[in-house]
């Protein structure tokens, strides 16, 4: 049959939750801070988005076309 486990024991896991809890939470929030502090650390000029540049030697097809041929 099934245990029934008595208040004093269901209050101990309680409490032993409530504690783990605390100590998540606050390890969370040190590596937060530690992870904004080594975000603020960072060269800007390092961190950016792809950006696709624009090559300058872009040709239309009919340019192509009469480069290709040696007209042009």
């Amino acid at each position: 049959m099934n245990k029934k486990k008595s208040l004093s024991e269901i209050e101990k896991e309680l409490e032993k939750l409530k504690e783990d809890k605390e100590k998540s939470e606050l390890f969370l929030e040190i590596n937060k801070k530690k992870f904004s502090e080594e975000l603020i650390m960072l060269n800007k000029e390092q961190i950016k988005n792809t950006v696709h540049l624009e090559n300058k030697n872009t040709f239309t097809v009919w340019q192509r076309i009469l480069r290709t041929l040696g007209i042009n």
